[in-house]
């Protein structure tokens, strides 16, 4: 049981590290890189999540517990806007990387 629960964790941070980053990666990898923003989506927003949370924490005086919520918040709120705003929009994100996949 203990290994379910622990192999359902990684892949709960997995997923929070790619929402932190696909909105980042939308907004600055140049067109010619976009289709590898799945692939550098999850170290890219686990850095800028532990970058911005320590900041946050540092800058404003409050708890880490604190500033890491207030951090998932932006960067899942850059990632709403970057889904709803992009040309690709938010039904073909996954029909995207189905073709991403597929070349591989």
């Amino acid at each position: 049981m203990i290994a379910l629960q622990t192999t359902l964790f990684y892949f709960l941070g997995l997923c929070l590290a790619f929402l932190c980053g696909y909105g980042i990666l939308r907004y600055l990898l140049p067109e010619d890189l976009q289709e590898y923003r799945f692939v550098i989506a999850i170290p890219t927003g686990y850095s800028i999540f532990a970058w911005l949370a320590f900041t946050i924490s540092g800058a404003l005086s409050i708890v880490v517990s604190k500033s890491v919520w207030l951090s998932l918040a932006i960067l899942s709120g850059i990632t709403l806007a970057a889904l709803f705003t992009s040309p690709l929009g938010p039904d073909n994100l996954f029909c995207s990387l189905a073709v991403f996949l597929h070349r591989r």
